[in-house]
Formats: structure tokens, sequence, C-alpha cells
């Protein structure tokens, strides 16, 4: 990707991580800037398509995108989660250095729940 005066690849960003890099001269544009963020594409791209397998619809970012709006569904994905937790054999539940990005969400998510509860989850356990 050089210009048409032969100068140097043209900047651009990051499929990965939105970093600007420049890719190298020759043959066709690289996509991420490091090796790890093509090999965290490449995973994402795997869990993806593990994910619609197991849900037993196509291999779609709509189909595995999709988030939930209601109570029923967060609790339905948040078994899942559960599930793979407990299941010494899953890939996640193999994963402890997985587990503190679980923790920080699981714990952002619960601040969001305590705001948005009028009364505060100090209500929710009285009333639970």
């Amino acid at each position: 990707m050089t210009g048409t005066d032969g100068s140097s690849p043209t900047e651009r960003s990051c499929a990965g991580c939105g970093e600007p890099f420049r890719p190298k001269g020759r043959g066709r544009p690289g996509v991420y800037c490091r090796p790890a963020c093509r090999q965290r594409a490449w995973a994402l791209r795997q869990a993806r398509a593990a994910l619609a397998r197991e849900s037993g619809g196509p291999d779609s970012d709509a189909a595995v995108g999709a988030v939930p709006t209601d109570a029923r569904g967060w609790v339905r994905i948040l078994g899942q989660l559960r599930a793979q937790l407990a299941d010494p054999n899953s890939e996640l539940a193999s994963r402890p250095w997985e587990h503190l990005r679980l923790y920080d969400g699981l714990g952002d998510a619960l601040t969001a729940l305590d705001e948005a509860t009028p009364g505060g989850l100090a209500w929710l356990d009285r009333h639970g």
C-alpha cells in the first residue's frame, strides 16, 4: 500500500484495538497492528462460532451478539456463565486469568443494578 509517488504506506487503524499503525510496505496491507491483536481477533471468531453452535443458531454476529432486553434473558445468560465456570473441562473454567475480567464486569453490573433500583441492592436483599 504505497502512495502513487512510491511513498511509504499510509497509516490505518488496527481492526483489533483501533490503534493507528503503518502496515509493512510489501504485499497485502495488514489489518492488525500486532500479532496479539490478530490472535485475539481469531479467538473471538472461534468463540462466536462455538457459541453459535451451542445455541443452535447460525454462525453470525447477529445471532451471537444478541443482547437480552429483559431479566429472564439475562438470567439465562448468567446461568450459562455459571455452568461454564462449574464445568472443570470448560475453557473458561481453566483460564483463571480471565476470571478477574469476569469479576470486574459482574461488579460493574451490580453497581449499575444498585443505582437503577429504587432503594438499591439493600432493598432487593430485603425483598428477595
